[in-house]
């Protein structure tokens, strides 16, 4: 390449690393929080205290995916580190998105179930006992078994009128049970209005 094609590519590379940056963070500020103080989400999330013991934040940053439509969306990150090995650990994400009315929140509902509850890999039946208390939620459950024997990764999807919940479990029987994501279902049902 000669010189002045190898400045027009950094140039773009430089560009497009700035868009990403300030873009990026208009981004994960409107996305990610509300520009209000009285969120209508903040209540409902997950939180350390929900989980088991030994459950923390995440100590990384997470990249709330964009949702057409929404009003608001947050997200809640939580790894476990196993004893006496910190390089290895699981993960249990939780993302909420507020829709404007019910009918956006079916469409929503219905977009995140075709992305995560897709039937691509082969689905391992858990029997997970949960059920929203509101018969009218729309809700599935997707598990398949990861590289890891005896670890599974489960998504859960619900839409509860206008909010559409998405909870991403990894599970071992060591650092979480089936039984524990199923309170950990219920709890997160029972916070919803």
């Amino acid at each position: 390449m000669n010189q002045k094609t190898l400045i027009i590519v950094f140039a773009v590379l430089f560009l497009c690393c700035c868009l990403l940056v300030v873009g990026g963070g208009v981004t994960f500020y409107l996305l990610g929080n509300s520009s209000s103080n009285e969120s209508k989400l903040v209540p409902l999330m997950l939180n350390p205290e929900d989980l088991p013991d030994g459950w923390e934040s995440a100590k990384y940053m997470y990249t709330i995916p964009y949702r057409e439509g929404t009003l608001e969306t947050r997200s809640s990150v939580f790894d476990y580190y196993y004893p006496g090995d910190i390089s290895a650990s699981i993960a249990l994400s939780h993302l909420i998105y507020l829709y404007p009315s019910e009918e956006t929140g079916a469409a929503g509902y219905q977009k995140l179930h075709d992305e995560w509850i897709n039937g691509i890999l082969e689905e391992v039946d858990i029997n997970f006992t949960f059920a929203p208390r509101n018969p009218a939620d729309k809700f599935d459950i997707y598990c398949t078994e990861t590289n890891a024997v005896g670890t599974y990764s489960c998504d859960f999807v619900q839409q509860h009128g206008s909010y559409v919940i998405l909870l991403r479990s990894w599970y071992d029987d060591k650092a979480l049970t089936a039984s524990q994501v199923d309170d950990i279902l219920r709890q997160l049902d029972a916070k919803l209005p």
